[in-house]
């Protein structure tokens, strides 16, 4: 990984500094990337198309569990009672809460883990690794989010529980859909 990054460097370099060179030199820095494109320009595609794709997953789930967070956020209130007098819903309101800003913080470490085993250059070994953790722990949060919605859609009363529940379903729907394009794109 790391020779193909610095052949790509190279080969950049060469483009910003041929008018400065000699024309034999320019010539022979072309045949030797003529040679070696074939190998480096697919790998660098498809490093590029992974990129570009968790790039775009965390960009959708991070903004749907922004507005959920949000929409979870005004549902509560401003005012939430003293510990003594809560009851089983504002409880399973500031659960739901916790585990939307748990999982925000979670999958953004996720991404970040990722993308630093591409800087790193284990893409083999350790990046499938991090994939099969990323799948693993988006079906988990998806579980708990699920069992979190279905224990409060029975509370809800007012627009604003609608909203609440429709941003936390479509976070549901968003993780559905970044599972299946986790499997899709890094399983072949």
């Amino acid at each position: 990984m790391k020779l193909i990054l610095i052949v790509l460097l190279i080969a950049q370099l060469h483009g910003a500094f041929s008018t400065s060179i000699p024309l034999a030199q320019q010539r022979d820095l072309m045949h030797i990337w003529d040679i070696i494109s074939p190998v480096v320009s697919p790998i660098a595609e498809h490093i590029d198309t992974a990129i570009g794709t968790i790039s775009n997953i965390h960009s959708a789930l991070t903004n749907a569990v922004s507005s959920a967070i949000y929409s979870v956020t005004s549902w509560i209130g401003d005012k939430i009672p003293p510990l003594g007098k809560r009851d089983l819903e504002n409880d399973a309101k500031l659960n739901l809460l916790a585990e939307l800003r748990l999982f925000k913080l979670s999958f953004q470490q996720s991404i970040l883990e990722i993308l630093q085993s591409f800087l790193n250059g284990n893409l083999a070994t350790q990046f499938r690794e991090l994939i099969s953790k990323l799948s693993t722990f988006l079906k988990t949060h998806l579980q708990t989010i699920n069992n979190m919605i279905t224990n409060l859609i029975p509370t809800m009363q007012d627009t604003i529980a609608t909203q609440a529940i429709t941003s936390v379903l479509h976070v549901v729907q968003v993780i559905e859909e970044v599972i299946q394009k986790v499997h899709v794109v890094f399983s072949s």
